[in-house]
């Protein structure tokens, strides 16, 4: 298994937990960049969020991600009006990634929704597994959190290689 952390985090709530994640795994990460910035002020994007859901809106991403050698993707977001934001969307179209294990994790202020089900139902080519929630105000100290999120997702097992085998016919000197 080969896992990437991939996430967008406007205030930085889901970097924070993105980054916890990616150093108990030891993986690298990704950010998600949306071509047009979402507004620092929350109403201002939160009715940006609404719209885009609303109009079922792909927004333009800023770049594409080389993803080829990853098999797993742990994909972080936050939680905007009930569910993943559409930049998400937009990112998971653009990567083709049919047939890759998705194991998402989101954060949220308000009431908990995750997205997962939306993303789900929006990507049904994909191996979905068990997500996390995080309250922003745990993202900080979310290092337990994330570990049993680790370990129930099985990222926390080594792969066992197989032992070689040697061909028929020949013989080792010992």
């Amino acid at each position: 298994m080969n896992p990437i952390v991939i996430y967008y985090s406007r205030t930085g709530t889901t970097k924070a937990v993105a980054k916890e994640i990616s150093r108990q795994l030891n993986c690298d990460t990704q950010v998600i960049v949306p071509a047009k910035r979402y507004s620092r002020f929350f109403l201002k994007c939160l009715f940006r969020a609404y719209r885009e859901k609303r109009d079922g809106e792909w927004p333009l991403l800023k770049s594409k991600l080389n993803l080829s050698l990853y098999d797993t993707i742990i994909l972080g977001y936050p939680v905007w009006c009930g569910s993943a934001p559409r930049i998400l969307f937009s990112f998971l179209k653009a990567q083709r990634i049919q047939g890759r294990t998705i194991i998402p994790f989101c954060t949220y202020r308000g009431d908990a929704g995750t997205g997962n089900d939306d993303l789900m139902n929006a990507f049904p080519d994909n191996v979905w597994k068990g997500g996390m929630t995080v309250r922003a105000r745990n993202a900080a100290k979310c290092t337990e959190e994330v570990a049993r999120f680790i370990t129930k997702n099985g990222l926390d097992k080594e792969e066992e290689k197989p032992e070689r085998k040697q061909a028929p016919g020949k013989q080792t000197n010992k």
